[in-house]
């Protein structure tokens, strides 16, 4: 569970990937699809594997992304018995045994729908919280590079208002020459 939550960093783009080894699903990637509501699919290809390989576009920011990607991954694992699900932001094997096994199934489903609304959790982590199954979910990440890029964005984030300033400088410098020159 700790290993979910290490670090999130805003990405441009970003995937979770599910892994069907499934060789009935396998044999069909053109059959796979999503709830209307949830998502759309995009683009399909048939390699030369079994395994098929689903991504899922994530719109980190966004609580409604994130309700879709939940109600996304919960219908492969229904409707194409999907059992592994990979996540960015997170590195090996992830467990969520504990809520899995927490008796009290509404209570769970509850707090997990709420966390994720705040950003607590995402979307793939709620659906693994709340699937009726137990999902082998794996982080893709390396760790130290992750936490390397993590650090960076980290700076960058704390020089924001000194980088903003500076490029306000710039600004008003350029803008003089403009008159200037002009």
């Amino acid at each position: 569970m700790k290993t979910a939550h290490y670090v999130k960093v805003v990405a441009l783009m970003t995937s979770i990937l599910f892994t069907c080894v499934q060789v009935g699903m396998a044999g069909n990637v053109y059959t796979v699809r999503v709830p209307e509501e949830a998502g759309t699919v995009v683009s399909r290809y048939k390699g030369d594997t079994k395994e098929t390989v689903i991504i899922v576009q994530d719109a980190h920011t966004s609580a409604e992304a994130q309700k879709n990607i939940s109600d996304i991954i919960s219908h492969v694992t229904r409707t194409y018995d999907v059992q592994q699900v990979n996540i960015e932001g997170a590195s090996g094997d992830i467990d969520f045994d504990f809520f899995q096994q927490y008796p009290h199934k509404d209570i769970v489903n509850s707090v997990s729908e709420k966390m994720m609304r705040k950003g607590i959790i995402t979307g793939s982590e709620h659906a693994a919280i709340v699937n009726e199954k137990k999902l082998d979910v794996k982080g893709v990440e390396n760790k130290e590079e992750y936490l390397k890029n993590y650090e960076a964005c980290k700076y960058i984030f704390e020089k924001k208002e000194d980088s903003l300033r500076i490029i306000k400088n710039f600004e008003d410098v350029i803008s003089q020459e403009k008159k200037r020159v002009f």
